[in-house]
Formats: C-alpha cells, structure tokens, sequence
C-alpha cells in the first residue's frame, strides 16, 4: 500500500514502522513529516500473584531512573 500511495496516514509507535518500512528498497521518501499526536507513559503492571510483588517499589525506582537517562 505505500508504494502504490495509498497510505495517507499511520498512527502507531514510530519503531515498528520505521522498521517495517525499512523493507523496501527506497525508504527515503515513503514517509513525510511525523505529526506526534502524544506521548505514551510507560506502564509496568505485575500481578498480585507474583513471587516478586514485594520488589514493586525497586521495579519502581529503577524504571524512574532509566527514564531520567533516556529524556
């Protein structure tokens, strides 16, 4: 559908679609200027009925400082 220019829009996190269009032979000029509708929160969910429940506020902590590094 992109290279017959059908596609007029794609929303959806940017890494798996640069992935994919990175497939054909001349990406350069499939995609235009990327429009950011928002920005997603990560979110790490674990079950109550995991072993490692007790560790939640550890998980928390270092996922605060991994985001700190990447921003």
């Amino acid at each position: 559908m992109f290279k017959t220019g059908q596609v007029f829009a794609i929303i959806g996190p940017i890494d798996p679609i640069l992935s994919a269009t990175s497939k054909f032979d001349d990406n350069t000029n499939i995609l235009g200027k990327t429009f950011v509708v928002s920005e997603r929160t990560p979110l790490v969910q674990m079950s109550k009925k995991s072993k490692h429940i007790a560790m939640i506020d550890t998980l928390k902590k270092h996922v605060a400082t991994c985001l700190l590094v990447v921003i």
